[in-house]
């Protein structure tokens, strides 16, 4: 059997809120002491390390973690057309700093409805921002995925709708996040 390596994602300390009184470094510490090989952080968990890539590298080196992804998603949920130009401005940030880790992705958060308006439209921006994400990190040489999720307001509420965005996102540029 190979051996498999496992990842942490920071979300569950992310839920935590205020509550959550650490940093990064924390984080790296208590996941790397828990045995991960790797961890997915988000925009909100990275810290003081969001505009420091090199040392962030050099944390997770310390730590013996790898960067497996890098998570971002947007207060427009994805779904606000004139919310495009940032967001996107967003996904280049992100891309950017994952570049700087060898096989590091960046997943993108679910479509999330934020103001009223028909929902086609709504699934027609969210693929417009995933695969126009997808052709940054294709220049950038990162993996893009989309992590579909069936949250508060989501866009998604069942098989026929996760169906529907995938079929709208060109695989080539977008790949698939699940929950494990």
């Amino acid at each position: 059997m190979k051996d498999l390596n496992v990842g942490c994602q920071t979300f569950t300390w992310e839920m935590l809120g205020e509550r959550f009184t650490g940093g990064p470094d924390d984080l790296l510490k208590v996941i790397a002491d828990g045995g991960y090989a790797g961890i997915e952080i988000t925009d909100t968990m990275i810290g003081r390390y969001a505009d420091r890539p090199a040392e962030f590298a050099t944390a997770l080196r310390s730590a013996g973690l790898t960067l497996v992804s890098f998570a971002f998603g947007s207060k427009s949920g994805f779904t606000l057309m004139e919310s495009i130009g940032a967001d996107l401005e967003t996904a280049k940030r992100w891309i950017d700093f994952a570049a700087a880790f060898p096989g590091a992705l960046v997943s993108m958060g679910s479509a999330t409805v934020v103001s009223d308006g028909p929902r086609d439209d709504k699934f027609a921006i969210a693929a417009e921002v995933y695969n126009k994400a997808g052709e940054l990190g294709r220049k950038a040489g990162v993996d893009i995925a989309v992590h579909p999720s069936s949250h508060h307001n989501t866009l998604l509420f069942d098989r026929a709708d996760y169906d529907r965005i995938f079929r709208l996102i060109d695989p080539s540029l977008v790949g698939w996040v699940p929950d494990t």
